[in-house]
C-alpha cells in the first residue's frame, strides 16, 4: 500500500541521516541545516511506528 511505502521511505530516510549526523565534524553548516530541513518534514506517526523497527 501508500502507506507502507511512505513508512518504508520514512525509515530509509532517517537510517541516512543518523549515518550523517554521526558525520557531523565533516559537514559544514549548510549541510546540517540540509539534513535537519529534511528530518522536520518527516510524519511524525511514521517516525512513531517506523523508528524502533530500523534500530
Amino acid at each position: 500500500t501508500g502507506d507502507v511505502n511512505i513508512a518504508l521511505l520514512s525509515g530509509i530516510i532517517y537510517a541516512f541521516s543518523i549515518f550523517a549526523i554521526s558525520d557531523t565534524f565533516s559537514l559544514n553548516s549548510r549541510q546540517i541545516g540540509s539534513l535537519f530541513f529534511i528530518i522536520k518534514f518527516i510524519p511524525d506517526k511514521f517516525f512513531i511506528i517506523e523508528f524502533p523497527r530500523f534500530f
